[in-house]
């Protein structure tokens, strides 16, 4: 059986491995699925690997264009954290989101 100072002990080291395992989550969540900006423009991923917003909205036009013919659109990058929306753009009015996570287009 464990002592009075034994059980402190795992105690406290239990302690300090949740709280480890929260900090550690926690930072992880932050540093990549989050959206980053600056020096880079790279939107946030889900393990989908980082795209410039630039080449993003060129994907989606692309996409837009080769499933539904119409090339008079324009297209708009929003980031939300963990995934990226290519709004297509039609006379200033929204025709079409089209979802981007995981390295993968989805319609919205």
């Amino acid at each position: 059986m464990l002592n009075e100072n034994s059980l402190a002990v795992v105690k406290s080291g239990v302690i300090v491995v949740l709280i480890a395992a929260v900090v550690f989550l926690g930072f992880n969540d932050y540093i990549f699925a989050r959206p980053r900006s600056g020096w880079l423009e790279m939107g946030g991923c889900c393990g989908g690997g980082a795209i410039s917003n630039k080449e993003l909205r060129q994907i989606g036009l692309e996409y837009y264009v080769a499933n539904y013919g119409d090339v008079n659109v324009e297209a708009v990058v929003e980031d939300f954290g963990c995934h990226q929306e290519i709004h297509i753009y039609k006379e200033g009015k929204i025709i079409k989101r089209i979802g981007y996570a995981s390295g993968e287009l989805y319609e919205i």
